[in-house]
């Protein structure tokens, strides 16, 4: 065995960032030691700082084979069974990484993770209240915890930590405050006040929040919100007593008496799955528009018309297998199918012209005009997308198809939305897609 002063030479040779010289020495040492786990521990650390991540996983094998009592080996090898997402593996060794060194309070947090990419959400809220049990201030277990939270339908718990969502300790933070200093924590005072709200996470979450607007103007004097410009018109026209913009500079002098982005309504409001309001038909266009669609696009006035989506929108890849899918089992005798989808692929083009199947989506910008599309149809079937949103906002009776990962919103279990009434959930996995859709085209054909 390596005498415990090389070690340590070896350790703040490490620690003082040489990672290229550790990782030598640790190479030297072992012709002589080959037997001793600390030298592959050392060395597969060093070569997960340096990404050889192969090598590394090699060397912290052999040193939890040689010892399996090194914490950091350990926890390192779960973190990189993680990447690889082969969660069971990582849980294994970071519970025994765990069971070394009790007081940490990252193992924990590892735990909390694992298991809730895995679904299992009571366990992972259990390790995340051991994690914050330990460091009060784990700012990541809390806003893990808020999501659970708010997937299972608790929204007064949920949407209370939600808000460390723009906290700077948050990994891959999902929304950054468009003004530096705090965001109001209440509503109480802002009666005859300006203030600025602030879209945030995408077009799909500012379908789905812009539902409070109604209350908050209730509670607020001057409302200016900042929403995307693609859809600003469609907002414009449902709210008109809101000022809306898309150019607002943060960097430009901007005259409020508060702020906050979009998402904290839920907390402000004390929203919970009881009290969520207008769950469908709170966005609309005018009927004028919606016969301009339909005959420019030459939408049919006999039969279902069925918009069908497969796909997310920014995705330009081909999604052949469920577009084949839905085709084969939507399409029937009284049924026109019509493509919603945006950034068509040349083979999926392809196919919808054999099948017979109009793509009118696939031009179309603004949702202004898209939900003149939707208004035209009499049934949506599609994957989780601002424009399956925009339908369930419009009433639109909606089939909502679901991978096994997926947002909040949709609840744990659920069959039904608890945001928006007209939409149905389905969950299409690998294994049971077909039967899935089978049963949808059965709803739609009745």
């Amino acid at each position: 065995m390596v005498a415990n002063e090389d070690i340590k030479q070896l350790e703040e040779t490490f620690n003082s960032g040489k990672i290229e010289e550790a990782e030598k020495r640790a190479k030297e040492l072992l012709k002589e030691h080959e037997d001793d786990a600390r030298l592959y521990y050392l060395l597969g650390n060093a070569q997960v700082i340096k990404n050889d991540l192969k090598n590394a996983k090699e060397n912290l094998l052999k040193s939890v084979s040689l010892n399996s009592n090194i914490p950091g080996a350990l926890n390192l090898l779960g973190s990189l069974f993680y990447s690889e997402g082969d969660f069971k593996k990582a849980i294994g060794y970071f519970v025994k990484s765990a069971s070394l060194n009790p007081n940490d309070d990252k193992v924990y947090y590892n735990l909390g993770v694992c298991h809730q990419e895995i679904g299992d959400y009571e366990k992972a809220l259990k390790f995340y209240q051991k994690a914050v049990q330990i460091n009060p201030k784990d700012v990541k277990s809390y806003y893990n915890a808020s999501l659970i939270f708010l997937r299972k339908g608790d929204y007064e718990q949920g949407f209370d930590l939600y808000r460390l969502r723009y906290h700077a300790d948050v990994p891959n933070r999902p929304t950054s405050l468009l003004v530096p200093n705090v965001p109001i924590p209440k509503l109480e005072g802002f009666e005859d006040k300006r203030v600025l709200i602030y879209d945030e996470q995408g077009l799909d979450k500012t379908i789905d929040f812009i539902r409070f607007m109604p209350l908050l103007k209730e509670k607020i004097g001057e409302i200016v919100l900042r929403v995307p410009e693609p859809l600003q018109k469609l907002l414009s026209f449902n709210y008109p007593d809101i000022t809306f913009s898309f150019t607002l500079d943060p960097n430009e002098e901007m005259e409020f008496d508060g702020h906050f982005p979009l998402l904290d309504a839920g907390y402000l409001l004390k929203i919970n799955k009881l009290n969520i309001p207008f769950k469908e038909g709170y966005l609309k266009v005018d009927k004028e528009d919606v016969e301009r669609f339909k005959k420019e696009h030459n939408i049919k006035d006999s039969g279902k018309n069925i918009g069908i989506i497969w796909k997310e929108e920014s995705d330009f890849s081909p999604k052949t297998t469920l577009l084949q899918a839905l085709i084969e089992e939507l399409k029937g005798e009284g049924i026109n199918l019509y493509s919603l989808q945006e950034n068509l692929s040349l083979e999926e083009k392809e196919i919808l012209e054999k099948e017979g199947v109009e793509s009118i989506g696939e031009d179309l910008e603004d949702y202004y005009d898209k939900a003149s599309m939707i208004a035209n149809m009499d049934r949506v079937v599609g994957v989780d997308t601002p424009l399956t949103r925009l339908s369930g906002a419009m009433g639109k009776k909606t089939a909502l198809l679901l991978g096994k990962k997926n947002d909040w919103i949709w609840g744990e279990k659920d069959k039904r939305s608890a945001w928006y009434d007209s939409i149905s959930i389905y969950k299409l996995y690998d294994d049971n897609y077909k039967k899935t859709l089978k049963k949808i085209a059965k709803n739609i054909k009745i």
